[in-house]
């Protein structure tokens, strides 16, 4: 509308409506153009932070696997077989600074309470239960040492009063098989050495029971 009838108001005034709609119109295209930019922005962001994050869990189950096997206590291998005794051995190992040991079990309520004694004073301690077998599963750091003499400890077994036992040195180890009570003796009389074995149930009978001790010549 022009009420002065004067051509150039008009034309000013639809040149300043005109300015005004481009201004819009570029910011609108700026604000489209800028949009994917701070997308990316943001995405690197989450995604560093991920990253981050991911570092760190990984870092704490690195930690839980490793305080897994810390020692709840100090022990030695003669403690070992006075907490396990000789009725539920099944094997008894250590290699590798490890002590591996797993017991089997007839009556299925005592399987639970020597769980509870052995995961008091035992790293890590496991149930396997089913149809065919119970059985517990111990587990923990046991630091053997590399400089132990082979012979003398053959030796110091070899003069152990009142065992009967059979041995040899087979493959470039010792070789031992005894039941429970000579294979006691043996691990009292070499108590302070600390060393690599192999201990293994190998005959039942109703009145006994027969191991295989292997003492590995490292």
């Amino acid at each position: 509308m022009n009420l002065l009838n004067n051509p150039g108001i008009q034309s000013d005034m639809d040149l300043l409506a005109k300015g005004k709609e481009n201004i819009i119109i570029n910011e609108i295209e700026n604000f489209v153009n800028d949009k994917p930019k701070s997308n990316n922005r943001y995405r690197n962001i989450v995604i560093i932070i991920s990253f981050i994050l991911s570092l760190f869990f990984a870092y704490s189950l690195y930690l839980s696997s490793y305080n897994l096997f810390e020692n709840k206590s100090e022990f030695t291998i003669i403690n070992v077989f006075n907490d396990i005794k000789d009725s539920n051995i099944n094997s008894v190992e250590v290699n590798n600074n490890r002590l591996n040991i797993i017991l089997n079990y007839d009556q299925s309520n005592k399987i639970y309470q020597d769980y509870d004694l052995y995961d008091s004073k035992y790293s890590y301690v496991g149930l396997l239960i089913n149809d065919s077998v119970s059985q517990i599963y111990i587990r923990d750091v046991y630091r053997a040492s590399s400089s132990v003499d082979f012979y003398e400890l053959f030796s110091i077994i070899s003069y152990i009063d009142d065992i009967n036992i059979e041995k040899d040195i087979i493959n470039n180890n010792l070789i031992i098989i005894g039941d429970y009570s000579d294979i006691f003796k043996i691990f009292k009389a070499i108590n302070n050495y600390r060393f690599n074995f192999k201990l293994e149930l190998i005959k039942s009978t109703s009145l006994n029971k027969y191991y295989q001790l292997t003492i590995l010549n490292d």
